[in-house]
């Protein structure tokens, strides 16, 4: 409870949440502007920064890049979704980041109001513990700072494309390795020095 606004939004409750979480002790959001910030709220991952894209894309290749959005961002990642794809959607995403932690909000606010909080690792083992009815809000917790995703290989083949108009390869890795956290090193031996 909070005397004003959202006690997680630069207000520090955060702790008292994640004990409160931790002693099994249930949490409920009285109805607020937003599912968003009630979400949040009851996911237990950290509330800044976080980073709310809406409902996952329905196009093949634009939910693959919401999932490498969660990849390359730090924060917490706030996603809608509907019955008929929550499901689809987390195999794809857990399958993505087993390492990151993640909360399934279901129907904020109302009477059958569920959390179900979770590693990405485990969520084939409690997939059918979740009620697939109402609404959804998907949140996953990117607390690392650089994650190595499955966008490397598309860096590297865009990288050879930027060398072959002019660029030096030794740049190329360099700047490779910022963006991968892979050694310079080793990046420049395996892509440009053949």
């Amino acid at each position: 409870m909070s005397d004003a606004g959202s006690p997680l939004i630069s207000d520090p409750a955060f702790p008292i949440i994640l004990k409160a979480i931790e002693d099994d002790v249930k949490l409920e959001s009285i109805g607020r502007i937003s599912s968003v910030i009630s979400a949040l709220e009851l996911s237990g991952l950290a509330p800044i920064p976080f980073h709310f894209h809406g409902f996952l894309a329905r196009d093949k290749s634009k939910f693959k890049g919401d999932m490498q959005k969660i990849g390359t961002q730090y924060g917490t990642h706030i996603f809608f979704e509907g019955k008929s794809r929550v499901m689809t959607a987390l195999d794809s995403l857990t399958q993505a980041y087993p390492e990151l932690k993640f909360a399934l909000c279901r129907e904020i606010t109302k009477d059958f109001e569920s959390v179900y909080r979770f590693m990405g690792s485990e969520f084939q083992e409690i997939k059918d513990d979740i009620t697939v009815k109402g609404e959804f809000v998907i949140l996953v917790g990117n607390d690392k700072k650089q994650i190595q995703n499955t966008s490397s290989e598309e860096a590297v083949k865009l990288a050879n494309e930027i060398i072959e108009t002019g660029a030096k390869p030794k740049k190329m890795a360099k700047l490779l390795s910022l963006i991968t956290g892979k050694p310079t090193k080793d990046i420049y031996n395996t892509s440009f020095n053949k």
